[in-house]
């Protein structure tokens, strides 16, 4: 073997022993516990759904989540809905290779809205006739708008747990059949009738639609029920159907005139 062969052996050697002792184990990653949130829609009026993020999801770590009203969970992306608004208060606790680290943020949730107001209400359809085929106001005295012509029609709504009529409008006189079908017919309400969304107060709000019998008094017992329809603002107050601003109802039951019926009402959500 000549000796340059065993100096190039020797030096090579040398090369592998350096590089090994020169390499240094890596430290056990530090666990970090910072965290984002985004709430569903962008929406942070409660109901709100937020989501909630570790930037750093480490594989193997313990995540703890304090919301701040007693609920707590270990889920890696949790999500929370909030039902009231204010302040909310949460914490994030990771626990990795025997460390613990933690990490807290403050957001704001706006209150829900408390008054919900209906602005316009309009009839998308209206049976034209009678289930037999008769038509409206089909009295011969000319003279009595409310005995002749087509129907003289106007809402009036009553709480289920009110006994009294709560919402109400003018009495449009001689609907024409066609104008009961094609939403030409409605009533714009500029300050708007607020109702409440307390239903354990006032509940669902039955709003029917009536041909009057008997000159212009809303109140008398001579109508004709052209249809009823049901408004339950809680329907209305939740992650999936949040505060619309206009709404379509159909008619509430199965007989003629409420098979027919469908309305339209847009809204105002406000405290």
């Amino acid at each position: 073997m000549s000796l340059m062969y065993k100096i190039f052996t020797s030096l090579s050697l040398f090369s592998v022993l350096l590089v090994c002792s020169c390499a240094k184990e890596e430290p056990p990653a530090e666990p970090t516990a910072s965290f984002g949130f985004s709430a569903l829609n962008s929406d942070l009026r409660a109901p709100s759904e937020i989501t909630f993020t570790p930037y750093d999801e480490m594989e193997g770590a313990t995540f703890i989540w304090d919301f701040g009203d007693g609920s707590t969970t270990t889920e890696k992306t949790p999500k929370k809905v909030f039902t009231t608004g204010g302040l909310k208060s949460i914490k994030l606790t990771v626990l990795f290779n025997g460390k613990s680290v933690s990490d807290s943020k403050t957001l704001t949730v706006d209150p829900p809205y408390t008054k919900l107001a209906i602005t316009k209400s309009t009839i998308l359809t209206a049976a034209t006739a009678f289930s037999d085929g008769t038509g409206w106001d089909l009295g011969t005295n000319a003279t009595n708008w409310w005995t002749s012509g087509g129907p003289d029609v106007y809402l009036i709504g009553r709480y289920e747990n009110v006994n009294s009529d709560a919402y109400y409008t003018a009495i449009k006189q001689n609907v024409a059949a066609s104008a009961l079908v094609n939403g030409s017919t409605f009533w714009d309400h500029s300050s708007g009738f607020t109702i409440n969304t307390n239903v354990q107060a006032a509940g669902k709000l039955f709003i029917q639609l009536r041909d009057a019998d008997e000159n212009a008094n809303l109140y008398s017992s001579s109508y004709e029920s052209m249809g009823t329809v049901v408004l339950n603002p809680t329907d209305y107050i939740n992650i999936n159907n949040k505060y619309p601003s206009s709404i379509e109802l159909k008619g509430n039951g199965t007989n003629y005139s409420n098979a027919a019926l469908k309305m339209k009402f847009d809204l105002k959500w406000s405290n």
